[in-house]
């Protein structure tokens, strides 16, 4: 090993720390005029040199250079807004691949991004803003009613709650909230309970309650002609309609061999 090499390997050049972890070399013999070059990863950047010769007395040009962690100044605050640090700062700077989380100070809404991060052009991204955002008035639903107080102007996250009279089912949240798009999250609707009418001739043999709320399942009792024996059948009254089951057709057809006054007799199951 000539003299030239070994005092280069002595000094450890080939593998600083700083560069072994967070950068690259290239270089083809480290004998006279050879040369290094130093590339940084993403989120680093070269302090020193980025090439450097090796001179006719053994030493090279430049010490190694550094790569150091790319950093970002403190970030834009939004006006009305403030920010709460997740990451790794030194003193006024931020690292590479860290970020901040935004908040805005109530009622403001938060318009953009809800995290910035320090980017790998030493920049921060772009910062949301906070606005003042308001809702109409929130609409009346048939058959129902809003339970809280109503007011003339509703903020950003405001809510209001809704109720149904009586026998009719909320069909969605009770309460809805203003979002900050200045429209309300969802406007429920109050669905209608279902009657005990069965079609004209139809029989059921078991007792169908006055009113079926909505969504609740009702069992009818169907006959199979051919073998002559019963099956129960269920379906479910939506807002007021029942989808009755194509069976009592034919059901209807053996009913309707008894009068009025007389039920049909017991019929074993299937």
């Amino acid at each position: 090993m000539d003299p030239v090499e070994t005092q280069v390997l002595t000094k450890d050049l080939f593998f600083p720390r700083k560069i072994r972890d967070h950068g690259e070399m290239e270089f083809v013999d480290i004998v006279y005029q050879s040369t290094i070059n130093f590339t940084c990863h993403a989120g680093y950047t070269l302090q020193g040199a980025s090439t450097i010769e090796c001179l006719a007395d053994g030493e090279w040009t430049e010490p190694p250079p550094k790569c150091l962690p790319l950093t970002c100044g403190l970030p834009p605050i939004p006006a009305y807004g403030k920010i709460v640090y997740d990451s790794l700062f030194y003193g006024n700077t931020v690292v590479f691949g860290f970020g901040v989380s935004y908040q805005c100070l109530p009622p403001l809404a938060l318009i953009g991004n809800e995290r910035g991060m320090c980017s790998a052009n030493g920049k921060w991204t772009e910062p949301p803003e906070c606005k003042l955002v308001t809702c109409p008035p929130p609409k009346n639903i048939s058959n129902g009613y809003i339970t809280t107080i109503v007011k003339r102007e509703y903020g950003y996250m405001d809510t209001v709650r809704y109720g149904c009279n009586v026998n009719y089912v909320l069909d969605g949240p009770v309460e809805v909230e203003c979002q900050k798009t200045g429209d309300w999250s969802q406007n429920p609707a109050c669905r209608a309970p279902c009657t005990n009418e069965l079609p004209k001739g139809y029989y059921m043999r078991n007792h169908w309650p006055s009113k079926t709320l909505h969504e609740e399942v009702i069992t009818f009792r169907c006959i199979n002609m051919e073998k002559m024996c019963g099956y129960a059948v269920s379906t479910q009254c939506i807002d007021g309609k029942v989808k009755f089951p194509k069976c009592l057709e034919e059901t209807n057809v053996f009913v309707k061999e008894f009068n009025s006054t007389s039920p049909p007799p017991e019929i074993a199951n299937c």
